[in-house]
């Protein structure tokens, strides 16, 4: 991330970036660069800013936050229920499930507010889901019940 600064800075070149890709006629697009955009060469990326671009430019993510939060986590992968999540200011990756499949995505950066001990689901003989019975604790998975989308990736979970 220091090699943009020496170029004004992520949002500034997303900004440029942005324009170009908006007007097809060169000389307008440098013209709104030059009165327009001028005000993002100063400007710092947020952490979600700078996340959101090293993930949707690389698919992976390196930066970690040590002033974030241990309960805020950027999914990078989905299968069905389960979620891959890097935890932000540790770097350390998790592979857990949520309630259902539909409340979460690639993507979103999500504060965790609540994980609860469920009782593991598998197929039995006929292929139907079923879930285990008994008390023992590896019939037990961590899975996320609530958490709030902190990046504007969806309104509400």
């Amino acid at each position: 991330m220091i090699f943009f600064k020496e170029f004004g800075g992520i949002s500034y070149l997303l900004k440029i970036l942005e324009v170009y890709k908006k007007y097809k006629d060169r000389k307008q697009a440098i013209t709104i660069i030059r009165n327009e955009v001028q005000n993002f060469r100063s400007r710092q990326a947020t952490d979600i800013e700078a996340i959101e671009y090293e993930f949707n430019a690389i698919g992976t993510l390196s930066r970690v936050c040590p002033q974030m939060p241990n309960s805020y986590y950027f999914i990078i992968g989905k299968k069905g229920r389960a979620g891959q999540l890097y935890q932000m200011p540790t770097g350390k990756i998790y592979n857990i499930k949520f309630t259902k499949k539909e409340l979460f995505d690639v993507g979103m950066l999500i504060k965790v507010t609540s994980v609860k001990q469920d009782k593991r689901w598998y197929k039995d003989e006929n292929g139907k889901w079923q879930q285990k019975k008994g008390e023992n604790e590896n019939e037990f998975e961590p899975v996320i019940h609530e958490f709030s989308v902190l990046n504007g990736k969806q309104d509400e979970n």
